[in-house]
């Protein structure tokens, strides 16, 4: 039986993130992430996430997933729920796109 996806919108995702309550996995390719990635977020691409790559999580800290648009970070939790179903795994909805629509703050360039 597969485990829905649970999506969080942006402002959430900044609120949790601000207050360290969890982890952001950017699942996009490195040129993507050097052309602009939210600050907190660590690089890890959709062909090379692992269960055993996440980092080590504070007690009841939640992961977070993004990638452009949502479909990517989508597969990963699917692959990582596969392994580890107990991961508290988000999808952050409308990925990086809808972040800066949003207004929220980006690094651009390398």
């Amino acid at each position: 039986m597969q485990q829905a996806i649970i999506e969080l919108d942006p402002n959430t995702a900044k609120m949790w993130l601000d207050r360290q309550e969890a982890i952001l996995i950017d699942v996009r390719e490195p040129s993507e992430y050097e052309e602009v990635r939210i600050s907190q977020s660590i690089l890890m691409p959709l062909g090379e996430i692992t269960a055993d790559k996440m980092p080590h999580l504070k007690a009841e800290q939640k992961i977070i997933v993004h990638c452009a648009r949502g479909a990517r970070s989508a597969k990963a939790i699917e692959k990582l729920k596969l392994v580890n179903p107990e991961l508290p795994l988000y999808n952050l909805a409308g990925g990086i796109t809808h972040w800066i629509q949003l207004g929220l703050p980006v690094i651009k360039g390398a």
